[in-house]
């Protein structure tokens, strides 16, 4: 095909798979940021790289490319959660309450019934449902609690005004969990265009529906 092979490095975010969480019971972005860095450096990625963010992990790669920018060859963020850094007081208080709420009424097994299908696209498969569920079932609360108390303090817009790599932004326009709207308004606030990748809903990451 002529295409150049290349090294992938999937990192599971402090909390989530087999990561300990982070010490910090709030932590900020740049918590992780600082936790994936450490990880990089124990990789030994030492020249640029790609580095791509999903949903709220786009806060933790906006917040690494602010700390160390010249390591940064182009930072991808797929359907970019913004956070809730700008809201108001009580807004912020009653994103993350709401989240950590409905935790602790339903588990993750009862987030995962709930909030599945709304991960993907209206057309989406049985299985592909039925896999995200799955995925989702296995959060680890306290990472999925901490990564709450990031996304209500998050201020993507922010760290990305700090980023000198070349970014692209992009969702899916049938996403109805970081809409098209917001994820065109953050690419516009970069100076950079938003990129359409048709109709597939925010889990592009893990069923590209």
């Amino acid at each position: 095909s002529g295409r150049t092979p290349c090294r992938v490095l999937a990192w599971n975010a402090p909390g989530y798979g087999q990561s300990s969480p982070l010490g910090p019971d709030t932590p900020r972005a740049a918590d992780y940021a600082r936790r994936l860095w450490l990880w990089l450096d124990t990789m030994q990625v030492d020249a640029p790289f790609v580095l791509v963010g999903q949903s709220m992990g786009c806060l933790i790669a906006a917040a690494a490319a602010a700390q160390q920018p010249k390591r940064i060859k182009r930072l991808v963020l797929f359907a970019p959660a913004r956070g809730y850094g700008r809201a108001s007081k009580e807004e912020r208080e009653r994103r993350r309450d709401e989240r950590l709420a409905a935790l602790r009424e339903l588990g993750p097994s009862g987030l995962a019934q709930r909030r599945a299908a709304s991960m993907l696209s209206p057309n989406a498969e049985p299985a592909l449902v039925e896999y995200v569920r799955d995925i989702m079932q296995r959060i680890n609360p306290t990472g999925y609690a901490q990564a709450t108390h990031m996304l209500s303090k998050g201020d993507i817009d922010s760290d990305l005004a700090r980023c000198s790599a070349p970014l692209v932004v992009a969702s899916g326009s049938a996403d109805t969990i970081t809409s098209q709207a917001s994820c065109s308004d953050i690419a516009a606030r970069a100076g950079v265009k938003w990129v359409d990748m048709g109709p597939v809903g925010h889990e592009i990451g893990r069923a590209h529906v």
